[in-house]
């Protein structure tokens, strides 16, 4: 079901998948997609579980003003929506840049925090200054659409289907320059703080650039309790390519640590 919820003045698009109940799966895309790659885990899940998938403010369906951008807003739009439906607690299901924000949440409330996923994004994430200088470079070309479809169809692996390329692809045009260019300065100007992470996290990584033994060993030394597991021949957009075997290792994760979300 989709829905809105206001933040300031703004709408905040989200969908809900199963029975309603004051323990959530919080599903959050990372930046340039929106809350649609997270559809097919969703409803393998929602005969048992109650889901929320979500587009960040500047994303997919939610509204795009001319505003301030950065993990800082985007924290802002989880404590709405957790506000809005009425939720006691929460498991954080975040990807790919999504993972930042489900962090300084759990920085903010872990509390509310029962779990976290970690879906092939870094715990900590540093902009250095060649890559600031290339994507600031990027978002200012005037074939800008033209080269990210170039760049996309190049970076897409076999895994993947075609109506999930377009998928994404369609995620990143959507997503307006000022949006970007504004996530991009937050990322430049941010301190990011160590977070000593103390609820349970499954981390699943593939073998691909996000993955190294320097992620690992931040993992280690910052999360107490971790379920780690590195897919391999597996895209970064693993809830596309394989909802169902990430949704059983959900399940598996949180039922041996006796986390149950079920509403059935």
């Amino acid at each position: 079901m989709q829905n809105v919820c206001k933040y300031k003045d703004w709408n905040i698009s989200y969908s809900t998948y199963g029975k309603r109940g004051k323990t959530g799966i919080l599903l959050i895309h990372g930046a340039s997609s929106d809350r649609r790659i997270w559809e097919q885990l969703a409803n393998l899940a929602s005969d048992s579980s109650f889901l929320i998938s979500y587009d960040l403010l500047g994303h997919g369906e939610s509204e795009k003003p001319q505003t301030t951008y950065g993990v800082e807003v985007w924290i802002e739009n989880v404590e709405r929506l957790v506000n809005h439906l009425e939720l006691e607690n929460v498991v954080l299901v975040a990807h790919s840049f999504g993972v930042l924000i489900a962090k300084e949440f759990y920085s903010r409330h872990p509390h509310l925090t029962k779990a976290m996923v970690i879906v092939d994004g870094a715990l900590k994430q540093v902009l250095s200054e060649p890559i600031y200088q290339w994507m600031k470079t990027t978002l200012d070309r005037p074939d800008y659409e033209d080269y990210m479809k170039s760049l996309n169809a190049h970076s897409q692996t076999f895994c993947l289907k075609k109506k999930h390329s377009d998928l994404i692809n369609d995620g990143v045009l959507n997503t307006p320059k000022h949006v970007l260019k504004g996530q991009l300065e937050s990322m430049r100007n941010k301190e990011e703080s160590d977070v000593l992470i103390k609820c349970p996290v499954l981390a699943i990584y593939t073998d691909s650039h996000e993955w190294n033994s320097e992620v690992e060993a931040y993992l280690r030394k910052h999360v107490l309790d971790l379920d780690l597991h590195v897919w391999q021949d597996t895209s970064h957009f693993v809830m596309l390519e394989k909802p169902k075997e990430m949704w059983e290792l959900l399940q598996d994760f949180l039922g041996n640590r006796n986390l149950s979300v079920l509403t059935y």
